[in-house]
């Protein structure tokens, strides 16, 4: 898969790194959730991308490190705190949803 990544996009995994990218983002919001015991990806990893992320004009950077989560168990360590984060953290980049509410007028 990743060989069919670089030969179609020209993107080679290997030598891609986020920290050196990410502050390109911005102004567009990021959220970076991390488990503190995660064993996949350093935790320190969180910082180093939150700063450079943080280190654009106009960026913001949310980060929330779940205690005790292992790689990709923020969820299920945090259940709807989790969601209650994420939904909070949407609304305020995207604005709220007001679909339900025009369906209802109409």
């Amino acid at each position: 898969m990743l060989l069919a990544v670089q030969v179609l996009y020209g993107v080679n995994y290997y030598a891609s790194r986020p920290v050196d990218v990410v502050a390109r983002i911005a102004p567009r919001p990021l959220f970076f959730i991390q488990g503190s015991a995660d064993s996949v990806v350093p935790p320190s990893n969180l910082k180093i991308l939150a700063t450079a992320a943080a280190s654009a004009p106009y960026a913001h950077v949310l980060v929330w490190q779940v205690r005790g989560a292992d790689h990709i168990e923020s969820f299920k360590v945090m259940g709807e705190v989790y969601l209650n984060r994420v939904v909070a953290f949407f609304t305020q980049a995207l604005g709220s949803d007001t679909h339900a509410s025009h369906a209802i007028d109409q």
